[in-house]
């Protein structure tokens, strides 16, 4: 994970001449692909990147039927409630607030990350919540 002070900084990181070849560099030791998203997120995530244990969630919608476009809307909305829903401030071992963007290069895939102070807090929770 990379937190990029803009969209400037990227674009210049992007455009060297040497990342082509750094990119190649990281196939040797890759499974598969990578795919990389880049998303405005809802607040800064420098807490959650800070925490002990940093989650990452990626969730991509459904395709709706004969329309060819996602439900995109409705997968904001449903991240909008999490972010807004105070009782998972109470969360024991939450130490960030969750915070989420819309990826850049795949519309309709939400990344969200949080910060935890331990990989045990996040399993103490209620996950379908977070």
């Amino acid at each position: 994970m990379v937190a990029w002070e803009s969209s400037n900084h990227l674009a210049a990181h992007l455009a060297r001449e040497d990342f082509a070849d750094l990119a190649k560099s990281y196939e040797s030791v890759m499974a598969s692909p990578y795919q990389m998203f880049h998303t405005n997120c809802t607040h800064d995530p420098s807490i959650a990147f800070e925490s002990p244990y940093t989650m990452v969630y990626i969730i991509k919608s459904k395709v709706q039927e004969g329309e060819g476009s996602t439900n995109s809307g409705q997968l904001k909305s449903m991240a909008e409630k999490l972010v807004e829903d105070r009782s998972i401030d109470k969360r024991k071992g939450r130490l960030s607030e969750p915070t989420w963007g819309e990826s850049a290069e795949s519309p309709g895939t939400v990344i969200g990350i949080v910060g935890w102070e331990s990989v045990e807090a996040v399993s103490e929770t209620q996950l379908s919540t977070i």
